[in-house]
């Protein structure tokens, strides 16, 4: 319980209590929503007509997560979600995509659109705790922010993706070095082609796919 004075709200505890007695062997998202502007919104539109935004907000969250999933509100506009038992990376990130269409699809008057920033990190491979997983999906949600809001991202998306594969080959190996270092270094160039084909193979879209490539490549050419 060492990481409670990260919690904002209560009832996050409900998602740090799932951590710690989940399963250890599979892979778990967290996901920061934040709504965009939203304080214009409440300049714009008045408190009563705001609150009902975000009703209906966490309406479409539950619509869109299964009930096992956690949705906890957060500071009024921003959300957080732990959902358990990840196929895969690309898994939640089909899952940022499809709550990103959904927000963009609730109608706000005068004919605006709501839009959010969404951050995503993945448990174990951003860390074990509430705290280390809350941290990286905060830094990507802000990443969306500067980089333009009304987006989704997954916190270092190419070195995520890198490390989820080496996750997969050498689980063992991985779960040593994790112990050292919590964002760790290793020698992709041992699994890179592995590590590529994987991206290909596991990802439908093949321009995605090319892009962490390409972002990888980088990374390991430094």
């Amino acid at each position: 319980m060492e990481h409670f004075e990260f919690l904002d709200n209560r009832d996050e505890k409900l998602i740090l209590s799932e951590i710690e007695a989940g399963n250890k062997n599979a892979l778990h998202g967290l996901m920061i929503v934040n709504v965009d502007d939203f304080l214009l919104i409440r300049q714009k539109y008045g408190n009563e007509y705001s609150d009902e935004i975000l009703t209906q907000l966490m309406g479409l969250l539950k619509k869109t997560f299964r009930g096992t999933d956690i949705i906890v509100p957060l500071r009024g506009d921003e959300f957080v979600i732990f959902i358990g038992n990840v196929r895969d990376i690309y898994s939640l990130e089909l899952l940022g995509a499809k709550l990103h269409s959904a927000i963009n699809s609730l109608k706000l008057k005068d004919n605006d659109f709501l839009t959010a920033s969404i951050g995503m990190s993945v448990y174990p491979i951003h860390g074990k705790t509430y705290s280390e997983l809350k941290d990286k999906s905060y830094q990507a949600m802000l990443q969306v922010k500067r980089s333009g809001k009304n987006a989704y991202r997954l916190y270092d998306s190419a070195k995520t993706k890198a490390l989820f594969f080496y996750y997969m080959f050498n689980r063992a190996d991985f779960e040593k070095k994790a112990k050292d270092n919590e964002y760790f270094f290793f020698d992709i160039g041992e699994r890179y082609r592995d590590i590529c084909t994987a991206m290909f193979r596991l990802n439908e879209d093949s321009v995605s796919a090319l892009q962490s490539i390409m972002e990888l490549s980088c990374l390991y050419l430094g």
